[in-house]
């Protein structure tokens, strides 16, 4: 169902990626699409559409939008013939005659419930979990996170399979230099763009913080774009904009459509990723795919994404942030180093493999 989602965020675009890379796999079983509604023109990947047409993929429909999950899904399953039910947001229902597959991204709201509101922390602890300890495989994006499945949520380390992600295939150079790019956006100064939701977790209270630390040792010659949805702490984000008297440098744009989005990527001049916790980090696969140096949080799971092609900082200290942006944006040599390294980095990343690696998961759940 995530496919036909209009809004589209990292669940999204990791379903979407996944279902691309089945379709390329030229051994890959038959894959069944369960949907609440026909797909309308366009709305499927071109290589999805292609597998339909061949036979290697089929779509099943059900239209039961409210219930979908707990009753749509679950029919399907069981008059279907599918053996195998992958679900991509973590949560399994309870009637299901197929052996269940979760992707699980992160345990972040373990390590930082703050960061969550409580309605949201509520789902994750009594559903989640439960659907977690249900599941025959559990997907996840890194080592880091299996970690903390096998030390969190005491799972059997076999049942767990890493799975990295990818960028989105419709990144890629656009062969023109950052500031015609930029210029064609409108954009008169450099800037570094935050890709994300604007919330706690995401560590743009720090980011500020750090901004207005290098104006006041007259080193802030660029701005920051935030670009993502409201979440717990927005208002914070503003609030402290607004303090700190940085509205003519750091500006925010909400949720962008994905070629909006692609667009500000490839002007940029740096990602800036300072999260306190992920499972895996896709905005810095999907910067370096455009050619965009990456400043990020010394973290394993970013670590495990970036590589030796970031800057890193401390993502709890204000100064370490404010170092890690200064080092990129002064340093054109340095930065242009990071941009070729994330260019390189980025060959090994992709959806084929991914979903070579789900496919382990989906086997595996077959034996249990």
């Amino acid at each position: 169902a995530y496919l036909l989602d209009k809004e589209k965020t990292g669940v999204q675009y990791y379903t979407q990626g996944i279902v691309e890379g089945l379709a390329a796999l030229p051994d890959a079983p038959q894959v069944t699409l369960l949907l609440p509604r026909r797909p309308g023109l366009g709305e499927l990947p071109a290589g999805v559409e292609r597998a339909l047409a061949q036979g290697r993929m089929r779509l099943r429909i059900l239209h039961m939008p409210r219930l979908w999950l707990r009753l749509g899904v679950p029919l399907l399953t069981a008059f279907g013939g599918i053996e195998v039910c992958h679900f991509p947001g973590t949560i399994i229902p309870r009637l299901l005659a197929a052996h269940p597959v979760v992707t699980l991204y992160d345990l972040c709201w373990v390590h930082y419930p703050h960061c969550y509101p409580r309605r949201e922390l509520e789902l994750l602890w009594t559903v989640v979990i439960p659907s977690l300890r249900r599941a025959a495989a559990v997907v996840v994006p890194s080592q880091q996170t299996k970690a903390d499945c096998l030390a969190v949520m005491n799972l059997n380390e076999d049942r767990v399979v890493v799975t990295p992600l990818a960028p989105r295939t419709a990144l890629a150079s656009p062969g023109r230099d950052k500031p015609t790019a930029r210029q064609d956006l409108g954009l008169p100064r450099p800037y570094v763009l935050d890709v994300g939701s604007i919330c706690r977790r995401k560590n743009q209270l720090r980011l500020l913080a750090a901004m207005d630390l290098l104006r006041k040792q007259k080193r802030l010659h660029f701005d920051l774009l935030l670009v993502g949805p409201n979440g717990l702490g927005a208002e914070e984000v503003l609030s402290l904009r607004s303090q700190l008297q940085l509205e003519r440098h750091v500006h925010i744009r909400g949720y962008l459509a994905e070629a909006d989005l692609l667009r500000l990527y490839h002007a940029a001049e740096a990602l800036v990723f300072p999260s306190l916790c992920e499972g895996f980090g896709l905005p810095i696969l999907e910067a370096m795919a455009c050619g965009t140096a990456v400043i990020t949080s010394n973290i394993p799971a970013l670590r495990e994404a970036a590589g030796d092609a970031a800057q890193y900082c401390e993502p709890t200290n204000v100064e370490s942030i404010a170092d890690a942006l200064r080092r990129v944006m002064e340093d054109d040599d340095h930065r242009a180093s990071l941009a070729q390294k994330g260019l390189q980095r980025i060959k090994s990343f992709t959806w084929e493999a991914a979903a070579t690696k789900t496919l382990q998961a989906y086997r595996l759940a077959l034996t249990r």
